[in-house]
């Protein structure tokens, strides 16, 4: 029987839903994630969707929250599942809520990261800001849940991505039997540079759906509907008047069940940002 064909009548769906899961790879067949409708299951094969299909608190179903705001600038807290550009994203949303069609993303979170996003209410707010992340001049911080007890403290990885230089630091702020809790701070901002550099280290973020493609054998993974990568802070000088503006944004809901249910304590990051 084909995996599409299994899923809709295991969860009671129709096929176009059965797709959409398969087409998020949430769908694990034996502890595996595939996407391939046609994948051949058997009776005996265990059919698994990350999270309840009919939970919309990890798409693009919640809008961005205001965390600051001036006559140039808006920052975000964007949810995980929501788009930064394109048709139905936050860029988007904000130019239609807030009727100013000159909203534009300065910088780009994945689809399934969550957190601290800076967008221009006009023309010259874009042109300063990205002349400030051009010249690395934002400081970006992250927070990741990575599956498995890392054994470092502190390591930074400088290795170019896209043919660009690319540097990543990570600290360890809690290591667990099953997962760990890294705070990552970048000095660039390439494609996936935060999942690409875990990669190299041997490390996958929890929930990740393309560097780590084998067995996720904690059942409490596989229920990680997008990966646990959360952007907490974001700091700059205000390219207007003299002064820093800082933002910080709490992990969602999802990002602090599943540290709970493996053993981390968010409230380590707390305390060490106040």
């Amino acid at each position: 029987m084909k995996l599409i064909d299994r899923l809709s009548g295991q969860l009671g769906i129709s096929k176009k839903k059965a797709k959409a899961l398969l087409d998020r790879r949430l769908v694990f067949v034996n502890a595996r994630r595939v996407w391939i409708a046609s994948f051949e299951v058997g009776p005996c094969d265990v059919i698994e969707v990350a999270g309840d299909p009919g939970d919309n608190r990890s798409t693009a179903g919640a809008g961005p929250r205001t965390l600051y705001e001036d006559e140039n600038l808006l920052v975000i807290d964007k949810p995980a599942g929501l788009l930064s550009v394109g048709p139905g994203s936050a860029e988007i949303l904000l130019r239609k809520t807030m009727k100013n069609r000159e909203i534009s993303a300065c910088h780009r979170l994945d689809r399934d990261t969550s957190g601290v996003m800076v967008l221009a209410k006009n023309r010259v707010g874009l042109e300063k800001m990205e002349k400030l992340f051009k010249e690395r001049g934002v400081k970006k911080t992250y927070l990741a849940l990575v599956a498995g007890r890392v054994q470092f403290d502190q390591k930074t990885v400088d290795s170019p991505l896209e043919g660009q230089p690319s540097v990543s630091s990570f600290t360890l702020l809690e290591a667990g039997a099953e997962a760990s809790l890294l705070e990552v701070r970048i000095a660039t901002g390439r494609t996936h540079q935060i999942r690409k550099h875990l990669q190299g280290l041997g490390l996958h973020l929890i929930g990740e759906k393309e560097y780590d493609l084998g067995t996720v054998r904690k059942e409490i993974f596989r229920k990680a509907a997008r990966q646990m990568l959360h952007s907490c802070s974001l700091s700059f000088a205000d390219p207007f008047k003299p002064g820093t503006i800082e933002v910080r944004a709490e992990p969602p809901e999802d990002f602090k069940r599943i540290a709970g249910q493996a053993g981390l304590k968010i409230s380590h990051w707390r305390s060490s940002h106040q």
